[in-house]
């Protein structure tokens, strides 16, 4: 196929590239898959998987990314890094996440490439998923992209971010992606006031909003935001993102019940979590585990 021809680099240039010995989604052998009735109980994106081969086909569908190096273009111009090894860790969590937001958006979220190859149409918006993603200055969600806008929070280019700063760099890349026009919302403080995720999800996509990186909104389109939800139109899609710290060095169990039922939920896209030099996506329970 086109498509497999396209990808298919030689040995040598995906190590010159990749830095990960991690096997990726491709064992899953040594996970405790079964409760202690025996019967199979995972939870994937929204999804209860009966059929151990089913979690396997989920997870090799899910777009990954991992560090890398030898990039073309430095971030930051002559003299900056060229490879996110040590630091670029929650930034590909989060571009994970999101890419699996825009597969959910534009294929649906049971598609799978493996089952859906022969698609063309469908292989077409895949691909152009995944070039949003390349480590370029010119791809959207490129690693050189969220870099940058990661300046306008306060992190310089190299620096980790948590997932609060991640969260809050992909609401601001978002308003330029016209295709997608989908919008972020992101809690403070803890607290989520449905209102006003009622209200930004209800707002037009218009150059005057698209073109501000303000958090803090004009009054005058918070009023034009708020007068459109009133007329009861959700337009836009939405991502929701709570930033919580739910312990300290772990999480506190008395947490562990809601945790849980969020990967039951059709509309989960999954949770970033970690330290620094070790993020995660979690994407799915087994058992007792994530």
């Amino acid at each position: 196929m086109d498509y497999v021809r396209e990808h298919v680099y030689s040995l040598k240039s995906m190590l010159d590239v990749c830095l990960t010995q991690d096997p990726g989604f491709s064992s899953l052998e040594d996970l405790a898959l079964a409760n202690g009735n025996g019967q199979l109980c995972a939870h994937l994106l929204g999804r209860n998987v009966k059929d151990v081969e089913l979690i396997r086909q989920i997870s090799r569908s899910l777009i990954w990314f991992t560090y890398r190096r030898n990039w073309p273009s430095p971030i930051g111009g002559s003299g900056g890094p060229t490879t996110d090894i040590g630091w670029g860790c929650m930034i590909r969590c989060g571009q994970m996440l999101f890419a699996q937001t825009l597969l959910a958006l534009h294929l649906g979220k049971d598609w799978q490439l493996l089952l859906h190859q022969q698609n063309v149409e469908a292989l077409d918006i895949y691909k152009r998923i995944l070039r949003l993603f390349q480590d370029k200055r010119t791809a959207l969600y490129s690693i050189h992209q969220i870099a940058h806008m990661g300046i306008s929070e306060g992190k310089q280019i190299g620096e980790w971010l948590g997932p609060n700063t991640m969260s809050q760099v992909l609401k601001k890349l978002v308003v330029f992606d016209n295709w997608s026009q989908v919008v972020v919302h992101v809690a403070l403080n803890n607290v989520l006031i449905s209102s006003d995720v009622r209200i930004v999800a209800a707002q037009k996509t218009s150059n005057k909003l698209n073109n501000s990186q303000d958090d803090s909104m004009q009054e005058d389109n918070f009023d034009q935001m708020e007068e459109e939800e009133n007329n009861n139109n959700w337009k836009r899609p939405l991502l929701l993102m709570i930033p919580l710290r739910l312990g300290l060095d772990s999480i506190n169990s008395c947490y562990s019940t809601a945790i849980f039922e969020c990967f039951k939920l059709p509309q989960f896209v999954g949770i970033l979590g970690g330290r620094p030099r070790h993020a995660v996506y979690f994407y799915g329970t087994v058992g007792d585990r994530v």
